[in-house]
């Protein structure tokens, strides 16, 4: 689990396609305005990168433990 900055967020957000391969619309005008949204959203919360190759249970585990909850 690695803690990403407001640029580091955006840009994997960016490089991953908004991380939905499946928007409708795709041009200029709400690429811009997804970005600023996602840019407002991660100034104001902590951005986590989870790696999710491990067993569904095992993500949780680390989840929840950042989040200081019990397992």
């Amino acid at each position: 689990m690695t803690e990403l900055g407001t640029d580091d967020a955006l840009k994997y957000l960016l490089e991953h396609d908004f991380c939905n391969p499946h928007q409708l619309v795709r041009n200029k005008r709400k690429n811009e305005l997804r970005k600023e949204f996602f840019r407002k959203y991660f100034e104001q919360t902590d951005v986590y990168l989870v790696n999710t190759t491990g067993t569904p249970q095992e993500t949780q585990t680390e989840i929840r433990a950042l989040l200081s909850l019990k397992t």
